[in-house]
Parts: structure tokens; sequence; C-alpha cells
């Protein structure tokens, strides 16, 4: 959202940018998968991108409803945000259950951009924040939350549903297998375990690495370009306030 809802909308289609054009020898064809934002509303009431997906796993229909973060707007300049209105994470998702159980759909995953803090990788015990409160007041038909934001490791259960975090910068990634009834199409367990991705493990991507390696050679200049300098030594030690010089310019 930092540059505001029609850059938003360019990162889902594709396309080049408005000021900065199309920057190295590939065009920007788009995400290749689709966003969702069951809580982020324009102004003439529909949701910026479709509130949640369906997915079938060997004929059992999973529906993933994706959240954005409510706090979102403290996070923006006012042009960023305008046009658009951040709404509630549990209010939004009981909403949508209704619609969900419509369409045969039992089993409920919610990925939601917000999360808690542990005293260390996946220690349930202290679990805080606002995850603690929310996933309480979904419907009891969502059965897996995705939480994010905080950067935090856990895969804990809250209120008898698994949540989980992966983290941060794609260092790991959380497995998650559901048992679900055939019959009913409901969840019956849902467990995870979390997986770092190591650098040793796996092979480069040959393709990955040729792309990389052209658009850096296309931002040489500007990676190197001064942006400014200074004539004597600015500390970063803390002062009392806890503040640096270094950090107050």
């Amino acid at each position: 959202f930092d540059e505001g809802l029609q850059e938003l909308r360019r990162m889902q289609d594709g396309g080049c940018h408005p000021e900065d054009g199309c920057q190295g020898s590939n065009p920007f064809k788009g995400a290749t998968f689709q966003y969702l934002a069951a809580s982020t509303f324009l102004d003439n009431g529909e949701t910026l991108f479709p509130p949640y997906a369906v997915r079938e796993f060997d004929g059992v229909k999973v529906g993933f409803i994706g959240l954005t973060f409510e706090g979102t707007p403290e996070l923006l300049t006012p042009t960023a945000r305008a046009g658009l209105t951040f709404r509630n994470e549990a209010e939004t998702v009981n909403a949508l259950v209704p619609k969900l159980k419509a369409e045969g759909v039992e089993a409920i995953v919610v990925l939601l951009h917000e999360g808690g803090l542990v005293s260390g990788p996946d220690d349930c015990e202290s679990l805080s924040g606002r995850i603690t409160e929310i996933v309480p007041r979904f419907d009891k038909a969502v059965d897996v939350v995705v939480s994010g934001h905080t950067n935090a490791i856990y895969t804990c259960t809250v209120d008898g549903r698994l949540v989980t975090s992966a983290g941060a910068y794609g260092a790991r990634l959380t497995d998650i297998g559901l048992v679900i009834d055939r019959k009913t199409g409901d969840v019956i367990t849902a467990k995870a375990r979390d997986l770092a991705i190591r650098a040793d493990l796996y092979e480069e991507d040959a393709q990955q690495v040729d792309l990389i390696d052209s658009y850096r050679r296309a931002a040489e200049a500007t990676m190197t370009r001064p942006v400014g300098s200074i004539t004597a030594t600015i500390s970063r030690s803390a002062g009392a306030s806890g503040e640096s010089a270094l950090g107050g310019i």
C-alpha cells in the first residue's frame, strides 16, 4: 500500500511503473497468484480484491479468507490510503462464513496479517498479542489461522484452532497438514511443523540467478550513487532518552 491503490493493482495485474517505467529486460507481468483483501474496502463498498478463494484438494473444498492488517492506515500517508477502508478482522471473517458454507465449504483457513509474540520459537505458553484476542472471536467454523506481522515463530493452538506464524524474510516455512472428513467436508485434525529454509540445503536456481544478476547490472549506477556526505563522526551511541545522534537525523 505504500504507493497507493493504483500501484497495488499494478503489482497484481502487471505493467510498468507510472513514474519509473519498466526496468530491465523482463516486462513485469504481475503476481502469479491472486491477492485477497476481505477486510479492505473501496469507497463503493466493494473489496479491493476478492475476499476469499476456494480450492479443491482431492475433491474436498477448502476456503481461504485473506485479511489485511486493520491498523494499516496508521502506517501509511494520507495519499497512500486514499479511497480505502480497513475493517475489523473478526467481524469480516464471521460475515463471510455463511457465504462459504453456501458454496459447500466447511474447512476454512484464515490468512491474517496480524500476529502475536512469543519468548522463543514455538513457546506457546508465552504467546501474547492481538492474535490471542482475535482468534476467539472467529466463528467456530474457522479451523486454521495463518498469522504474520510480528515476525514471530510459532505453531500454537488458540481457542481450539491451529494458529501459525513463520517468522520473516522467507527464512522459514510452515508445513500445515489437515485431515478432512470426506462426508462432512470439515477438518478433523490440523497439525503443523516449522521448517527452516537453509541456503546450504538447496541448489541455486540458475534462471533466478540470471534474473537477479540482470537487475543488479541495471541498478549498478543507482546503488553506487552517493546520496550524501558527512564531515564529522555521527554517533549511534544512545543518550539518556535512548535516542542516538545518528537515529535523530
